[in-house]
């Protein structure tokens, strides 16, 4: 399900299949191998320690296979996804920025939710270089369920569009409005932070509607109408 990646400097990297767990568990996994295997890490140490003892026997790894036979199409179904990934991929061009004027810290002091603060950001970058909004998916953990997953934090919200509009206007009028737009981006804070709860909370919609949608496609009846809109199948 994972591959490691060892380099000769001795950094690595972790490329895991996302079906059998979500970023948290290898995150932490991880986190806990580097903790445990580095006396000096105590003053970082973000995990307790193990209560019992450690196991000290050796671990057999056993490659597993996928029967792919029984599944009809399997290859002609692979085959279209490589072909569809690379060309997804082809067009993206990724570049890391370092931002050393403030962090969250400061975001905090004028009471607005760092996630939020990033997600209001991205509607803003969107506005200047496309012209227009995005919808953005952002996962909410559900382990605090028995075999939870996540659910999806609908984060383009009309608060959040209305505050990145009002701040490319003031930006473009230099108006000084900037109490207006401080103000928009707190209620589109609040309502981020209300609907993240929410969401954490089993209260989404989207995990729902997708198990509406399997109900109906495994049992052979009808998909509802609402699955065939245009609202359901827009970019993700």
């Amino acid at each position: 399900c994972f591959n490691l990646i060892v380099f000769p400097d001795a950094r690595a990297a972790w490329h895991y299949e996302h079906t059998f767990a979500d970023a948290p568990v290898p995150g932490c996994a991880v986190e806990h191998a580097l903790v445990a295997a580095n006396p000096r890490s105590a003053s970082y140490r973000n995990l307790p320690e193990p209560q019992g003892k450690r196991y000290q026997g050796s671990v057999k790894a056993e490659v597993l296979k996928w029967d792919t036979e029984c599944v009809g199409d399997f290859d002609q179904w692979t085959e279209k996804a490589r072909i569809e990934f690379n060309e997804l991929t082809s067009d993206v061009s990724v570049g890391p920025v370092n931002f050393y004027d403030f962090g969250i810290n400061h975001i905090k002091r004028f009471k607005v939710s760092p996630d939020a603060f990033c997600q209001a950001a991205l509607q803003v970058a969107s506005l200047r270089y496309f012209g227009r909004h995005v919808l953005t998916y952002e996962s909410a953990s559900l382990r605090a369920f028995k075999r939870g997953r996540t659910d999806t934090i609908r984060s383009a919200t009309s608060q959040m569009t209305m505050f990145a509009r009002a701040f490319i206007d003031n930006e473009q009028s230099k108006d000084g409005g900037k109490e207006q737009v401080a103000k928009l981006l707190r209620e589109a804070s609040d309502v981020h932070s209300r609907i993240s709860k929410e969401a954490a909370q089993g209260e989404g919609c989207d995990r729902h509607l997708l198990g509406l949608k399997l109900a109906a496609v495994t049992t052979g009846a009808a998909v509802p109408r609402l699955f065939q809109t245009d609202a359901w199948n827009l970019e993700f």
